[in-house]
């Protein structure tokens, strides 16, 4: 099922944005998350969208975009975690420090990002989620953080961002992600 669900995720990216998708979306119960809290401050939370199926269910962690800054917010990925949640997924669509907001930058927003994604795994039995495939998709400044994440294991001991167990996150999806920064910041890109 899970092997399934990058077919499908191409499937509904390539879907979004036309009328017969709108229409299918139409005839779907409306799907509504859970606010959960994976730390004390106002940016450490998620929405956990549950699918209506039973069983346990696989696991999508959303990372939004915003250029890692404020006012940026978890709306961009709604669509994405409805589309999955409708599909026997389960979308933990998270938010985190962001610069201009208190503890963004680094290391804040790493650390946001890495105790969210472990957040999985207290709330595993309570949800029935299937951690063992856990997959990332991060869209734009969402995209550097999700290939971030998925290499949480290489980190050196010595960083303020080690964790000597991250979970492990077996794929990794980058939306027009920032996967080098210095290129970025060399060449005054622009990001979502």
């Amino acid at each position: 099922m899970f092997r399934n669900a990058l077919k499908y995720l191409a499937l509904a990216t390539a879907l979004s944005a036309t009328p017969a998708h709108a229409q299918m979306m139409g005839g779907m119960q409306n799907f509504s998350p859970l606010t959960l809290h994976y730390g004390d401050e106002p940016s450490q939370m998620g929405e956990l969208w549950l699918p209506n199926n039973k069983g346990v269910h696989p696991v999508v962690i959303l990372l939004h975009p915003g250029c890692w800054a404020l006012p940026s917010t978890l709306e961009p990925m709604h669509a994405m975690a409805t589309d999955l949640s409708h599909s026997g997924i389960a979308v933990w669509n998270i938010e985190y420090s962001r610069l201009g907001g208190a503890g963004g930058g680094y290391p804040g927003t790493f650390l946001d990002v890495a105790k969210g994604i472990d957040y999985l795994r207290q709330i595993k039995g309570t949800y029935n989620l299937d951690l063992i495939h856990a997959i990332v998709i991060g869209h734009s400044a969402g995209g550097h953080l999700a290939l971030w994440a998925a290499g949480r294991r290489n980190i050196a001991k010595t960083s303020p961002l080690y964790n000597g167990d991250p979970l492990a996150l077996r794929t990794v999806i980058s939306l027009g992600g920032v996967p080098d920064l210095e290129y970025f910041k060399k060449n005054a890109a622009t990001c979502a």
